[in-house]
Parts: structure tokens; C-alpha cells; sequence
């Protein structure tokens, strides 16, 4: 038996997020430096054949129960946190069992009814060193799997395979990994059937993962599929034996960061469940823009106040800043209405809106030019309330030198002047949503204790913290004191609240802060002070658009609902025609349309909340549900819930969302409830 062992060790976009402090001054925002991933893991020997004996398929139908089974060796394997990542994300139940740590194949069925729809391997053989190599499934456990996949007619997805007869596959040729050089990837037609999300027609970028090409090589009363391939060579086929037995292989490396991985799994998942499965995926992207109305400080590398960490603007001081400072005009504010129009002129962005997060304080002025040319457009956007004057909650004043936080009556008057505001502009601001300055005031009992009271349900929280991130994707956080008041994560991206422009050595320079934060001689190190530059170059500011352009599309493909922080600095003109908020996007949108067929839409705060309220729930209620091909399913809860199912359209009607029908279907406590196929 012939075992391959790759290591690699590649930098990649994160998904944790670091952030940095300065004391008693808190960020406006957090950072997200990219980080390095280590792979290192067996791959499947070529040598290691199938044990069952052909036999012809089981013709009757079966019940399934609605979960994966994900057999693992260790558990550490990058493929298996992708997949559990991607899973978590669209809320579909799955088992893991780590077979080289002596956790056992589980029973797979009754003789009556499966335990599991559908089977993923995070390698093809499960293979492991300890020094031998083998597999870490016997073989009478590989017999047990197949015999149970062709009598229930169970699909079998490989995430990362050396090519071999099991897959219906011969190895070609591999491909080492070139840091910044990818492999163009295209979808055969079948595999257009297979990913219908994605534009026949796109491209495919493999980087930063090791690949195998290979051939078909089918036996006798076999066929292989070609799903994916890289010139001649293939890297995604679909392989059903004599019995009807059915495998799905990917022979390019798998990790949640990467972009191939972000845009085939959802495919993978479909396939393997044969399109019916709990839980959904829609493409978001729901973008705050903070402090509309008020100024915001630029970025000077050249002065320690007007960098990250400096002193924040004070709206209240009337002392002349130290830094330079630039607030929005109506010419500003009309860009943003009509670059947003042409966008929503296009049916697949017909839902985005971008989401204006005020403060009242800004436009006291009675005849304020920008409040004036804001309000008559009000329906173009969602509101939300910043509070009035951007002050600090967690140091409103200071008492013989230290911090003390809000207090009840000056969180109410906080809360209650900006909604006090809204309504006597006429402004429909979001009444349930409110945005705290710099994310402050959220271990606060007396501010949460006044948001309750003013009738706010949801708040944000800041997505780059481990405070701010829950265990569970796409749920909410309860807040520290207020049981009616949630969290929900916000996403920071690396488009700075002090930068305004895409120039480069001038006051509020994305590019130099960009390069003062990651770049040679960057702040943020790999693994910390004292370590190596995340880039050894200085980005420039296409470079940087790109990247931040790529990372907000991974967020689009595994359907994350969280909003995005922006600031009003990036909405400003610079050199009379661009933003760096109308740039990232254009980015985002051109790479989407070109490789994406599904429609993106933007929520209210509200919504978001309602629906991570939703999940969660869901997710509570310990939702067990059977399926039986061609026939329906069979959900049985232990909590009133909205059991989310795609593939299935409910007698109350469903969702059609590109290829996919999504049901979410009223369960109450202690039911089963059947949903018939229609």
C-alpha cells in the first residue's frame, strides 16, 4: 500500500481576525491581517481497491435521516474544519467520527431506515502515519461503508483524493503549490449540472493548494464524470459503480479560506444530499456605514495622533484637531445614490442597500446641506441609530483621571435624542437596531439596561474579538445583562475609518495605512512581535482592493449574514470621481457576475437579527428529521421552531432561490410534522 504525505505551509486570507488596542482610546474598528495555514496529512494510496463484491443495486426506497456522516482521521485535518465551516454556515446537521483517535464506524442503519443521507471523507482513504501508513478505516469497515451505500442508495463524497480506481480516477501529474500563481479551473457541462451556481462559463482560480491531475479510467459497466478540470487534466469528477454505488472526488487540496473551496463545496453538499437537506444558503452582503453625518479623522503616518491607536475625534471638542478631518457633502452623498442605483439597475444586485449608521449630533445645523440632500433619498437605504454625539460608553467622562461609563440616564438620552431626531426629520431609522460608537457600552448593565427599555433589540458587536464571535456561525450573542437584547457580529474589513482615498501620500491614504499595518515594515507581525511582514512588498492599491474584494466574496459563498463595517471617510471622492467604498464593491460585484449566478441581497439590522434569532432557535430545538426519496420528509422537534429545508417546497410555499427551493417550515414543541414533495 502506497501512501503520498504533503506538507505545506501557505499564507492565506484569515478568518480570525486580530485587532489592535490602545489604552483608553478603543478602536473604531477591528483588523483582519491574513495569517498562515499549515497543511500536512496522508493521501490515498493508489493501491487500495474496493472489498465489496459487485452485486446489483437495492431497488426499494428507504428512509434517511437528515445528517452527514463525516468520517476524519484525526480531526485536525484542514479539510474537515472547511467542511464543518461551510456546514455550520447553512445550518445542516452532521456527525464527525475520528477513526485514527479510536473513535469507531458508528451503525449505519436499522435494516429499516439509514442514519445518514449522505457520507464525506475528508481524504479518500482516510489515510494515517503512526509510522506505518494505512488506513484509518479497516477494511471490513470500508465493506460495512459501500454495502451500506449501494443497498440505501447513499452517496459518497471525497474532499481531497489521490486518483485511484475507487474514484474511477488514474493519476497524471501534480502540482506544488507557487505562492501568488493559480491554476485556471473550468466546469465541464456535466459539472455545470452538478455546481448550477455557478456561471458555466467561469473560471475557477486554484491557489495555495496541492493538486493531482488525472484521467478516467472506468471498468467494465463503470462511468466517470468529469466535473472540473485544469487543461486536460481532471480535478472534480462523479464515479458510479456497476452496483449503483456513487462517489464525488476532488483531487485539489480543500480549506475553508481558499476561494475554489468557498465556491465548490456548497456543490459537494447538494450532491451528496441530492439536492434535500436541512438548513440554507443565500449570498448577503449587508454593509454599515458608520457615522453619517459626523467628520472623521485621516490617517498621517507621520504623526503618532493620526494613526492607529491615535486619539479618536472628539464631535464635542471645538478645539481644532491635530489631524486632518473630512465629513461628507451633498455632492458625496449623491455619487453613493446614483453608484448604488446603476448597481440595483441589475437584477442580481436588484437587493443590495447600503445601510447609513447616524449620528443626529453631525446635522445640527439647521440648514445642513448634507442632511438636506440625504433625507428626500431616505427609502435608498436603511438607518440606524448611532447614537447622538458618538461619545465613548465605556468612558463618558473621566473622575480624577479614570474612565467612568455610561449611566442610565445619559445611556436613555443617548438612545432616545437620536431616535428623537430621526423622528423629527422624518427619518425612518430601524427602531428595534442600535449601532454603539467604537462598539462600546456592550458589558454596560446600565447602557443595555437602556436599550431595553427604549424597545432596541439588537446591537453590534465587534466580529475581529472572540467576545464577538459566537460558536455557532450565523447566530446571535446574548448580551451580558438584558435577556431581550442580542448581538449581532459585525464583519471589519481592512478599508479604514481614517482613509478616504486611494492615493497614495496624502492624508487619509488607504494604501499608507494598508502598508503601515502589513506592509514591510508593518505594525502587525506573523505570529507576532518580532516576526516576518505579512507582505515583504508594499501593496499597492489595486492589490489591496482585490484582496479585500476576495475576502467579502468568501463571505458571499458560504452565506454569511453578518453586516460589514464601513465608515463615512470611505464614501468621500476622492479626486472628484471614485470612493473607496464604490471601488471595493465594483470589485466585488465584477468578480461575482463573472463566476456567481445567484442574486446577493443586503438586510435591515433588524432582519439580520430576526433571522440569526431564527437559527439559533432552530438550532435549540434539536430538529431530527427523516427523509424518503420521491416521497417527502419527517420532522420531529423538540421546540417550536422554523426548520429550515432546501429542496423541498411546503405546503405553505417555499423560497426559489437559484436552483434551490427553500422551505421553512412552522414546527411546534414535541411534533413530528410531514412535508410532502410538490
Amino acid at each position: 500500500m502506497r501512501f503520498i504525505v504533503l506538507c505545506l505551509t501557505i499564507s492565506v486570507p484569515a478568518s480570525l481576525a486580530q485587532r489592535m488596542e490602545h489604552p483608553g482610546s478603543p478602536r473604531e474598528q477591528g483588523f483582519i491581517p491574513p495569517t498562515q495555514v499549515t497543511m500536512s496529512r496522508p493521501l490515498v494510496p493508489s493501491s487500495l481497491t474496493s472489498t465489496l463484491n459487485p452485486q446489483a443495486a437495492v431497488a426499494n426506497v428507504k428512509p434517511l435521516e437528515m445528517k452527514l456522516l463525516i468520517l476524519s482521521t484525526d480531526g485536525a485535518e484542514p479539510e474537515l474544519t472547511a467542511l464543518k465551516t461551510f456546514l455550520d454556515y447553512q445550518g445542516t446537521p452532521y456527525e464527525v467520527v475520528r477513526l485514527a483517535l479510536g473513535e469507531n464506524l458508528p451503525p449505519l442503519e436499522d435494516g429499516n431506515r439509514g442514519f445518514y443521507q449522505g457520507v464525506v471523507l475528508t481524504t479518500g482513504n482516510l489515510g494515517v502515519c503512526d509510522p506505518a501508513c494505512r488506513s484509518a478505516l479497516s477494511p471490513a469497515g470500508w465493506t460495512t461503508l459501500e454495502t451500506y451505500a449501494r443497498d440505501y442508495a447513499v452517496r459518497i463524497a471525497s474532499y481531497y483524493t489521490y486518483p485511484e480506481p475507487r474514484f474511477g480516477l488514474i493519476y497524471t501529474s501534480g502540482i506544488t503549490p507557487v505562492s501568488g500563481v493559480s491554476l485556471s479551473a473550468r466546469l465541464t457541462t456535466a459539472g455545470a449540472g452538478i455546481f448550477p451556481y455557478l456561471k458555466p462559463e467561469a473560471v475557477i482560480p486554484i491557489a495555495n493548494a496541492f493538486v493531482y491531475l488525472s484521467k478516467a479510467s472506468p471498468v467494465n459497466g463503470e462511468e466517470t464524470v468529469p466535473l472540473l478540470m485544469v487543461g486536460d487534466g481532471i480535478v472534480a469528477a462523479t464515479h458510479k459503480k456497476a452496483d449503483g454505488r456513487e462517489y464525488m472526488a476532488f483531487t485539489a487540496d480543500n480549506n475553508s479560506p481558499l476561494f475554489h473551496s468557498q465556491a465548490l463545496t456548497y456543490g459537494m453538499i447538494r450532491w451528496v444530499t441530492r439536492g434535500v437537506f436541512l438548513g440554507f444558503r443565500k449570498a448577503f452582503l449587508s454593509p454599515h456605514v458608520d457615522d453619517f453625518f459626523l467628520p472623521s479623522v485621516l490617517f498621517d503616518g507621520n504623526k503618532e495622533q493620526c494613526r492607529p491607536g491615535g486619539t479618536p475625534f472628539d464631535p464635542l471638542n471645538p478645539a481644532p484637531p491635530v489631524c486632518s478631518v473630512v465629513r461628507l457633502v451633498p455632492g458625496d452623498f449623491g455619487a453613493l445614490q446614483d453608484w448604488q442605483s446603476s448597481w440595483r439597475e441589475k437584477p442580481q444586485f436588484a437587493g443590495f442597500k447600503t445601510t447609513l449608521v447616524f449620528n443626529g449630533y453631525g446635522t445640527r445645523v439647521e440648514d445642513d446641506a448634507l442632511r438636506l440632500k440625504a433625507l428626500p433619498a431616505q427609502k435608498d437605504f436603511f438607518w440606524v441609530n448611532h447614537t447622538y454625539d458618538h461619545r465613548n460608553l465605556d468612558c463618558f467622562s473621566t473622575v480624577g483621571g479614570s474612565c467612568r461609563a455610561v449611566n442610565f440616564d445619559e445611556a436613555m438620552t443617548e438612545i432616545g435624542d437620536n431616535f428623537a431626531f430621526a423622528a423629527k426629520q422624518g427619518l425612518a431609522a430601524d427602531p428595534l437596531s442600535v449601532v454603539t460608537p467604537m462598539i462600546t457600552g456592550l458589558t454596560s448593565p446600565d447602557f443595555l439596561r437602556a436599550a431595553a427599555q427604549s424597545g432596541v433589540r439588537y446591537l453590534v458587536a465587534d466580529g475581529s474579538r472572540a467576545e464577538g464571535t459566537p460558536a455557532i456561525p450565523n447566530t446571535p450573542i446574548p448580551s451580558a445583562t438584558e435577556e431581550s437584547v442580542l448581538l449581532i457580529p459585525r464583519r471589519p474589513t481592512n478599508i479604514f475609518f481614517e482613509s478616504a482615498t486611494g492615493d497614495e501620500g496624502t492624508d487619509g491614504s488607504e494604501v499608507d495605512e494598508f502598508n503601515f499595518l502589513y506592509g514591510p515594515n508593518g505594525f502587525f507581525r506573523i505570529g507576532g512581535t518580532g516576526g516576518k511582514p505579512f507582505f515583504t512588498n508594499s501593496q499597492t492599491y489595486n492589490q489591496i482592493i482585490d484582496r479585500e474584494s476576495d475576502q467579502l466574496m468568501g463571505y458571499l459563498f458560504r452565506g454569511d449574514m453578518y453586516p460589514l463595517m464601513f465608515h463615512q471617510s470611505n464614501l468621500y471622492r476622492y479626486l472628484g470621481l471614485h470612493t473607496i467604498y464604490s471601488d471595493l464593491f465594483d470589485s466585488i460585484f465584477s468578480k461575482w457576475s463573472k463566476i456567481s449566478n445567484l442574486p446577493v441581497s443586503s438586510l435591515s439590522q433588524s432582519a439580520i437579527g430576526a433571522m440569526l434569532e431564527e437559527r439559533k432557535t432552530y438550532l435549540n430545538a434539536k430538529v431530527k428529521a427523516v427523509w424518503t426519496p420521491g416521497l417527502g420528509v419527517k420532522i420531529n422537534s423538540s421546540g417550536a421552531a422554523k426548520v429550515p429545508v432546501t429542496g423541498v417546497c411546503a405546503a405553505g410555499g417555499c423560497e426559489s432561490y437559484g436552483s434551490d427551493k427553500i422551505s421553512f417550515v412552522a414546527v411546534e414543541a414535541a411534533s413530528i410534522t410531514s412535508v410532502d414533495f410538490r
